[in-house]
């Protein structure tokens, strides 16, 4: 016997034997090949499952020449679905709170770093003003032009910087805090597959993050 394999809906040529075994353990039935060339082409018909959906109600046919495999597809049990949008979440919360954020200082406007080692550079840097006394501070950002600046900033104005950064960490955290408790009440599993968690954010990652 030879295992005919999922392929995603891409054609694919099987030896059989007899008949053809797909790795589920499901027999399509004993097929007769070809005494000649011994082949079938191997097609499958329907959408191949996503990470949300297991496949079912597989049905076959031979015309002699290829063996149709087609399927149809259901949601995975609930409390599955919410796992996977629970991951999703915590991936999405990490790049909005890592991604960066807009600071306005005055008639400034700058991008700021926000990742985890800005994050503890900031509130270091502020013990380390608070302890000795230092005026100001040049800091590392971009301008709105993505050029990379390191203005001067008083202790006020770090003080003020460090906060905000703070608080946008502090907001991603209660944005997916937000969401889970959404997630959590939904009894539909096709509206945890539907849920949008990309609103309320502090920053949006870029798409694909």
């Amino acid at each position: 016997m030879t295992l005919a394999f999922w392929n995603n809906g891409t054609p694919r040529v099987v030896r059989t034997n007899k008949r053809v075994i797909l790795p589920g353990g499901d027999i399509v039935f004993n097929a007769k090949p070809n005494p000649e060339i011994d082949l079938y082409t191997y097609l499958e018909v329907g959408a191949a499952a996503d990470r949300f959906h297991v496949m079912s109600g597989t049905a076959f046919a031979n015309d002699g020449w290829s063996i149709t495999a087609t399927y149809t597809q259901t949601l995975k049990p609930l409390a599955e679905l919410k796992a996977l949008r629970l991951a999703d979440l915590s991936a999405y919360k990490k790049a909005s709170e890592l991604g960066g954020m807009t600071w306005v200082d005055g008639a400034d406007t700058y991008i700021v770093d926000t990742g985890e080692s800005s994050q503890f550079k900031a509130t270091g840097a502020m013990v380390h003003m608070n302890e000795a006394g230092k005026p100001d501070r040049k800091w590392t950002m971009l301008d709105t032009n993505g050029d990379k600046v390191r203005p001067t900033l008083t202790k006020a104005r770090f003080r003020a910087l460090a906060i905000a950064i703070a608080d946008h960490v502090d907001a991603a955290y209660a944005t997916q805090e937000t969401h889970e408790a959404a997630i959590g009440v939904l009894t539909d599993q096709q509206a945890v597959v539907d849920y949008d968690i990309t609103t309320g954010w502090p920053a949006n990652p870029e798409p694909g993050q």
